[in-house]
C-alpha cells in the first residue's frame, strides 16, 4: 500500500467523542486512546480514500493507525506495534525472507516457520504482523489470503503485506527498533550482519552430510557382514542330509513372506501403483463456510429453511475451497446441522406442519458467529458473475431488529440463567416456552391454550395470578422490552453495536424543480455506508441522467446529505438501490 510516494491531504484533530467511536470498534487493548493526555490527529491520504491517524509523542508526530479504505478497516503500523507486540495475532519467519519483504513482496506459505501450526488458527481476512526468528519487533502488516487444503505440502500467498520496514510510511518517522533491523535485512536480535548466521547455517549442513555419511558406510559394513554368515550357513546346510519339515522351517518359499524381510532388487525396483484419494476437507473449513452461508447468504426473512437449501447456499459460498459434503467428516447436511444445533449456532427442529426437520432460527449472537470472517462477501451465483460478486462490497452493514430487556425484566432473566443481552422475537418466544416447561406452568392449566401463571412471572407482566391466554403472552411479555436493533458490519472486523429505536430507513421522496421537471431525492444512504460519490456517478450511467449531491441541515447539531437525480424515478431507483446495494426493500419508504 506505501511501495509508492504519497502524500498528504487535509488533517484534522481527533476530538474526544470520535476517539470514543474509534475504540469501541476497535481492540481493548487499544483504550489508552481515550486519555485526554494523548493526542490525535487524522489525514487523507491524497488520490485515494484511506487515512492515517498520528499520535503527538515527544515533540513529534508518529503514525499508529491507517485506515485502507476510509470505512474503518484500521490496521496498527509498525511503530505501534513495536510497543504493543502482541496487538494482532503474529506470523513468525525466516531472518532470509526479510529482504524480499522490505522489497515489497508478499508472504509465500514455504516462508513461514511452522506453517502447519498457522492453518490452524489462521482465517482468509484476518490482520496479522509478521516478525522474524528470534526478533521480537514486527517487521510488517498484512491480511491473510488463503489457506491451502494441502497441509504436508504449502503453497502459495499467504499475507497480503499492506504495510513494512523501510517502506514510504516508515520514512515518515525513521526509527529503528533494535539492532536487528539493517538496511535491507532484518535478522534476530543481537545478530551484526547477514554472513554470520549464514556461516552457522553452513556448519549445521556440513555437519548434518557427515552424520549422512557415516550412517550410510555403517549401514554398507552391516549389509556385507550379514550376507557373509548368510554364505557361511547355506554352505553348511548343503553338506547335511535335511528332510521337508527342516526345510519347511527354515526356508518357508511357499508362503507368503513378510514385505519387510523380502530383499529389495535394485535394478528391477517394484512398480507403485498411487491411488488416488479424493480431498477431505477439515471440520474446521466445513465450519467456516457454514458460518459464512448464514452470515452473508441466509436472512431470517428465508427461515424456516430446508436443509438442502443450506447446502444450495453453502456451496455457492465454498469460493475455490474443494468442498463437498460427501467428502467431509460429517458426510451429510443432516449430520453437520446436528453439530450446528448442539452447539447453538442454530435450531434444527421439526415445527408444526411439517414432516421432517428445518433450520428454524440462527443464532446471531454465538461467539462463532460473531467472530467469522465471510469467505465470500455474498454467495456466488454462476461462474460467469464470479469476478464482478468478488468486486462487490456491498451490503457493508446490516441491521437485525431485537428487543431489549427493562432493567426489572433482565432480572428476572437473570435469575433464570437467562443471560442474552438482547432478543429478536422468535428467540424471545423460545425463551418464554422453556420457562414455562421448566416450572411447569402448563400441566394444571383449565384449557389447553392456557397457562397458570406464577407469582413472578404475574408481577413481570403486572396482571393477577392465575389462567391467562397462551396467544396474549408472547404479546405483553414484549411490552417490557425496548425496541432496539443490531448493526453489524459485514467485515467481520468490528463487533456488532446494539442500539435503541426503529432501524434507519432510506426515504426517497419527488420534487418539483419546475411546472414540468420534477427531481428524485434520497435521505439517509450513510446509515448504508453507501459511497454516495459512487453512486451518483453509477446512477448517471444506469439511468442516463445527471446526479448531484446537497447538504442538508435538520437540527443545528447533526447534517446529512440529500442524493438528487433528476427525473421521476422513485420506484426505479427503489429497485437499484436494492439489487446492486443490498439494501433490503422493507427499509426504503418512498413519500408521495
Amino acid at each position: 500500500m506505501f511501495i509508492k510516494k504519497f502524500s498528504l491531504g487535509n488533517e484534522n484533530i481527533v476530538s474526544s467523542k470520535e476517539k470514543k467511536s474509534l475504540v469501541s470498534k476497535l481492540s481493548p487493548a487499544l483504550e489508552f486512546i481515550n486519555d485526554k493526555k494523548v493526542e490525535l490527529k487524522v489525514a487523507k491520504i491524497a488520490g485515494s480514500k484511506g487515512k492515517i491517524y498520528f499520535r503527538h509523542q515527544n515533540d513529534e508526530w508518529v503514525p499508529i493507525l491507517v485506515d485502507s479504505n476510509g470505512k474503518l478497516d484500521i490496521f496498527p503500523t509498525v511503530f505501534l506495534l513495536w510497543d504493543n507486540p502482541l496487538l494482532l495475532p503474529v506470523i513468525e519467519t525466516w531472518s532470509g525472507v526479510s529482504e524480499a519483504i522490505i522489497n515489497g513482496a508478499d508472504l509465500m506459505w514455504p516462508g513461514i516457520c511452522d506453517g502447519k501450526a498457522v492453518t490452524q488458527w489462521v482465517r482468509p481476512g484476518m490482520w496479522v504482523s509478521i516478525k522474524i526468528h528470534k526478533n521480537d519487533a514486527p517487521i510488517a502488516v498484512g491480511k491473510i489470503l488463503q489457506i491451502p487444503e494441502d497441509k504436508e505440502n504449502l503453497k502459495g500467498k499467504c499475507v497480503e503485506v499492506f504495510h513494512f520496514y523501510r517502506d514510504n510510511l516508515w520514512e515518515l518517522h525513521q526509527i529503528i527498533p533494535n539492532d536487528g533491523f539493517g538496511i535491507d535485512f532484518v535478522g534476530s536480535y543481537g545478530v551484526e550482519n547477514r554472513e554470520q548466521e549464514e556461516e552457522k547455517k553452513n556448519e549445521e549442513n556440513i555437519q548434518e552430510e557427515l552424520k549422512n555419511e557415516e550412517n550410510k558406510k555403517d549401514a554398507q559394513e552391516n549389509s556385507e557382514i550379514e550376507q557373509r554368515e548368510n554364505n557361511k550357513s547355506s554352505i553348511e546346510l548343503e553338506n547335511k542330509e535335511i528332510t521337508q519339515e527342516e526345510i519347511k522351517e527354515n526356508f518357508p518359499q511357499d508362503e507368503p513372506q513378510n514385505p519387510e524381510e523380502c530383499p529389495k532388487d535394485e535394478e528391477n525396483p517394484p512398480k507403485i501403483v498411487e491411488e488416488t484419494k479424493e480431498v477431505v476437507v477439515s471440520e474446521d473449513i466445513v465450519i467456516q463456510i457454514l458460518l459464512t452461508a448464514l452470515k452473508v447468504g441466509i436472512k431470517d426473512e428465508h427461515l424456516p429453511l430446508e436443509p438442502s437449501q443450506l447446502l444450495i447456499v453453502m456451496n455457492q459460498c465454498k469460493r475455490d475451497i474443494p468442498f463437498s459434503m460427501p467428502n467431509s467428516p460429517f458426510k451429510k447436511i443432516g449430520k453437520l446441522l446436528k453439530h450446528a444445533n448442539d452447539i447453538g449456532l442454530i435450531e434444527y427442529k421439526e415445527p408444526k406442519g411439517s414432516d421432517h426437520k428445518l433450520v428454524t432460527s440462527i443464532s446471531r449472537f454465538h461467539p462463532l458467529y460473531v467472530q467469522c470472517v465471510p469467505i465470500v462477501k455474498k454467495p456466488k451465483q454462476n461462474k460467469n458473475i464470479e469476478k464482478l460478486e468478488e468486486q462487490s462490497q456491498y451490503p457493508i452493514v446490516t441491521f437485525t431488529p431485537v428487543l431489549i430487556p427493562h432493567q426489572k425484566t433482565s432480572q428476572f432473566l437473570l435469575r433464570n440463567n437467562i443471560e442474552a443481552e438482547v432478543f429478536t422475537k422468535q428467540e424471545l418466544s423460545a425463551a418464554m416456552q422453556d420457562y414455562i416447561k421448566s416450572h411447569k406452568l402448563d400441566e394444571n392449566a383449565p384449557d389447553k391454550s392456557q397457562i397458570l401463571l406464577n407469582e413472578e412471572l404475574a408481577t413481570i407482566l403486572g396482571v393477577p395470578q392465575g389462567p391467562f391466554n397462551k396467544s396474549e403472552l408472547a404479546k405483553k411479555f414484549s411490552e417490557k422490552f425496548a425496541e432496539g436493533y443490531v448493526e453489524e458490519e459485514m467485515s467481520g472486523m468490528h463487533l456488532p453495536i446494539v442500539k435503541h429505536g426503529q432501524i434507519p430507513c432510506v426515504e426517497i421522496s419527488e420534487a418539483k424543480r419546475n411546472k414540468r421537471k420534477r427531481l428524485t431525492l434520497a435521505k439517509g444512504l450513510e446509515n448504508y455506508r453507501v459511497d454516495l460519490k459512487e453512486l451518483c456517478s453509477n446512477c448517471q450511467r444506469h439511468f442516463s441522467t445527471q446526479c448531484s449531491l446537497l447538504e442538508g441541515y435538520p437540527n443545528t447539531q447533526s447534517n446529512y446529505m440529500i442524493f438528487q437525480i433528476q427525473g421521476s424515478l422513485c420506484s426505479e431507483l427503489s429497485s437499484y438501490l436494492s439489487n446492486t446495494y443490498k439494501i433490503p426493500k422493507q427499509f426504503i419508504k418512498i413519500k408521495n
